[in-house]
């Protein structure tokens, strides 16, 4: 075996001569529905389903992770550290983008001047 046949195996060479510009458009748009996310997510567009439930906010988030580190501090397994770890990394990181994204304000501009 050459280097020509190890990097062009003939099980993968074909004729891209005989390619119409139907199926190179047959492709291109199968590759999209593939990628879009309501295929990666399981759902559709169809209008007779239900429609996709929003995710959750930042807030119903944080509370879930606080629930969960609640249970686990009670129990007594190397798993529920880890889960404890995780979750306290969460937190911090959302309170970090949290905090990056506010912008500076001073007290004064909450008020209206008296005229």
């Amino acid at each position: 075996m050459n280097i020509t046949e190890l990097l062009n195996p003939a099980a993968e060479s074909h004729n891209i001569f005989d390619t119409t510009d139907m199926d190179i458009y047959n492709v291109v748009m199968d590759a999209q529905k593939v990628h879009e996310p309501s295929a990666v997510l399981g759902t559709s567009n169809n209008d007779d389903e239900e429609p996709v439930k929003p995710a959750p906010t930042c807030k119903e988030a944080l509370q879930a992770a606080l629930l969960l580190r609640k249970y686990t501090k009670g129990l007594d397994d190397p798993c529920a550290r880890k889960v404890e770890s995780v979750l306290s990394t969460f937190g911090q990181m959302t309170c970090m983008k949290e905090s990056r994204s506010m912008r500076e304000s001073k007290i004064t501009s909450y008020f209206t001047h008296k005229v």
